[in-house]
């Protein structure tokens, strides 16, 4: 696995409709995010994202997408490939985004997910993150609850 850091690597329309194809398989409702929002995260000067693709085949196997403003971070997007799945691939992304904010002097990470998503609570409480919050009723399709989780780092 390899991890690709760098957004300029690809066309902003070309990464734009790579993640929401991508988007569209790994999630069970389909992309929460058009291609459209996409283009304008990549475009955004304060979003990044974290590509992990295979090193001999160039396929994307997931992707982490977040925005850091001075020293906190939050966590955007989180996607992993359906074929992927239960290879702690999630792990490594969310370790590698750490490790990044840590050397990018971040105090302290945000996230919201799915309270219905225990997997990947789970795995945020594994590493460190705090339910901090719970916005009633946020998500749609189907509505639910939103867990907002916090790690600080320093």
């Amino acid at each position: 696995m390899k991890l690709m850091k760098d957004k300029r690597e690809y066309l902003p329309q070309e990464l734009s409709e790579l993640l929401w194809q991508f988007s569209e398989k790994a999630y069970e409702g389909g992309s929460p995010w058009t291609q459209d929002q996409f283009l304008e995260s990549i475009l955004h000067p304060y979003h990044e994202f974290l590509l992990f693709e295979q090193e001999n085949h160039k396929s994307l196997l997931g992707y982490l997408q977040y925005q850091k403003i001075f020293d906190e971070a939050e966590l955007l997007n989180i996607a992993v490939s359906k074929d992927y799945r239960r290879k702690q691939i999630a792990e490594k992304m969310l370790k590698a985004f750490i490790d990044i904010c840590l050397e990018e002097q971040v105090t302290s990470i945000y996230l919201e997910v799915r309270k219905s998503n225990q997997a990947a609570v789970n795995l945020y409480e594994k590493m460190n993150f705090k339910l901090i919050n719970v916005r009633k009723n946020y998500y749609r399709q189907p509505q639910e609850d939103g867990l907002i989780m916090q790690k600080f780092l320093k």
